[in-house]
């Protein structure tokens, strides 16, 4: 274990513990940089339905070691209870990663201003924390028993932070991210705590893109409630897609394929401009094996030939589609990448689930077929106070590329 802190000096003043005002010296956290350490019932009991924070994946990421990355595990406690945890990785990280994502104008003097943040945005590099997994989109990274509001979960995740970044006796870490909230941890009051008060600076990341399938008992439910025209769209593509073949990958035949999948998430991996965490096939292999039926891949064939895989987290009412691989030789002209979204949809269906979860990248194809952006919200700051002015100049530049939201349902339904 790192340690145990008291919580102090922080801006929470409204929390509620059982519907009783709480005493802040009971509120402390515990800090964990193994997760043998961790006591897993309770971490496991406080995950509660959220698959990415039981110890049965946090030990996978543990197992395939994730290139320079060190996970830290923290439990908070109110009189000794525990009420709530969070998941930090800590990693080396340059600004130079960012470069793909400065505009690109046309205009001479706009170009040669970028030009020059590109360059001085390469200067902010060393270790960062992060609360929340690069592997994964959205709030997945926390969890509470207690129904805290979006100013006090934030408080606790910086004051956990904060501790991290203090202790560190190696790698002194620069940079702090709260990652991957969503819209609500935009509003004023947590504004106010974080920006104004503990000088972290907002920025908004890619969009997450999710679909309501609550509606719909049935694929053909789904087509029905389609415009004429993307009803023909999706035809196209599934006729387009007909020599393509779609099985499961699962354990027994798993080692028969393994190759392929390491290429073809490679494929995709090279074409990712920013990227901090990469796995290989260990990875899936181990979620296969530790999650109980709650991981899922789905493999293409054509021709007898693996050309591309999806894998997926089935957490309650949420079908969650994580890592993806193609073979982009033959991606177009079998339309495997469109086959396989309407593919997720009809098994997130088929499962019962209430909401599709695509995550980012590719957000117009994904619109295309009803998925919609829910925006996520981040926090950083740089631990030299200069910097972190500059690192909020710079982050009001980087902002999530523009692209075109289409509405395939009748009426506009969302």
């Amino acid at each position: 274990m790192l340690g145990q802190q008291n919580i102090k000096g922080t801006t929470i003043n409204e929390l509620n513990i059982a519907g009783k005002p709480f005493d802040i010296a009971k509120l402390k956290f515990d800090v964990y940089t193994e997760l043998a350490h961790v006591p897993q019932l309770v971490w496991n009991s406080l995950a509660a339905d959220k698959n990415a924070l039981h110890t049965s994946y946090l030990s996978v990421l543990e197992t395939v070691d994730l290139k320079d990355i060190q996970n830290i595990y923290v439990i908070y406690k109110y009189n000794e209870e525990a009420i709530g945890i969070t998941f930090f990785q800590k990693l080396f990280f340059t600004g130079a990663a960012l470069t793909p994502y400065l505009p690109q104008p046309n205009n001479f003097i706009r170009k040669q201003f970028f030009n020059f943040v590109a360059k001085i945005t390469a200067v902010i590099k060393g270790y960062i924390l992060v609360a929340g997994n690069l592997l994964l989109t959205g709030d997945g990274g926390f969890n509470f028993n207690q129904n805290f509001s979006p100013q006090i979960v934030s408080n606790l995740l910086k004051a956990a932070g904060d501790y991290i970044i203090a202790t560190a006796k190696t790698h002194k870490i620069q940079l702090s991210i709260l990652t991957d909230f969503t819209a609500v941890y935009a509003d004023e009051a947590v504004s106010k705590t974080l920006c104004k008060a503990c000088s972290y600076n907002m920025f908004e990341a890619d969009p997450n893109l999710v679909l309501d399938i609550s509606r719909w008992t049935s694929f053909e439910g789904y087509k029905q409630a389609l415009t004429s025209k993307y009803r023909v769209r999706l035809k196209k593509v599934l006729k387009e897609s007909s020599n393509l073949e779609r099985f499961e990958i699962n354990l027994a035949n798993f080692e028969t394929h393994s190759n392929t999948i390491n290429i073809l998430y490679q494929n995709v991996m090279d074409r990712i401009p920013f990227k901090m965490a990469v796995v290989n096939a260990d990875y899936f292999k181990l979620l296969l094996q530790g999650l109980n039926g709650k991981f899922k891949i789905y493999g293409y064939l054509l021709n007898s030939k693996l050309v591309g895989f999806i894998t997926a987290f089935t957490e309650n009412e949420l079908y969650e589609v994580h890592l993806i691989g193609l073979d982009y030789s033959i991606s177009s002209s079998n339309r495997l990448y469109n086959r396989i979204l309407y593919d997720m949809i009809e098994l997130g269906i088929e499962g019962n689930f209430k909401t599709i979860s695509f995550g980012r990248t590719a957000n117009e194809i994904k619109s295309t077929i009803g998925a919609v952006p829910e925006r996520m919200i981040c926090y950083m700051k740089h631990r030299n106070f200069l910097l972190n002015q500059f690192t909020g100049l710079v982050l009001k530049v980087f902002k999530p590329q523009p692209w075109q939201q289409r509405h395939p349902f009748k009426n506009n339904v969302a």
